[in-house]
């Protein structure tokens, strides 16, 4: 249980949040590129700050995107999608929106 609470907020469910909801397409840019202390299978995860705006709305938004084995580059333009009826919760197209993927609860176990 331990495991669950320390791990569990750096894992990424949001995969079913994006499958069940009507998701769309912006460009965006790479703002900050920060490594974590995170590893899978060795490489480094890499957190990626990111900036989009949308047309109807003057608001920028901010997000951070997680990649391990694909390094951005700082002012890189990325395809972000969102969430319609939630812009705050967007992700770089292809990363996730946490250090750990979904199937890391999964595998821990069987790994050690």
């Amino acid at each position: 249980m331990i495991f669950v609470t320390i791990f569990g907020v750096h894992t990424d469910i949001s995969q079913v949040l994006f499958a069940l909801n009507k998701v769309e397409t912006v460009s965006g840019i790479i703002t900050e590129i920060r490594q974590t202390n995170s590893t899978e299978n060795g490489i480094p995860v890499y957190a990626n700050t990111y900036t989009f705006h949308l047309d109807r709305q003057e608001k920028t938004y901010k997000d951070v995107s997680y990649t391990s084995g694909h390094i951005y580059e700082i002012e890189q333009e990325v395809a972000v999608e969102y969430l319609v009826k939630n812009p705050e919760l967007s992700r770089i197209k292809g990363t996730r929106t946490a250090e750990f993927p979904p199937g890391f609860f999964y595998l821990y176990p069987f790994s050690h």
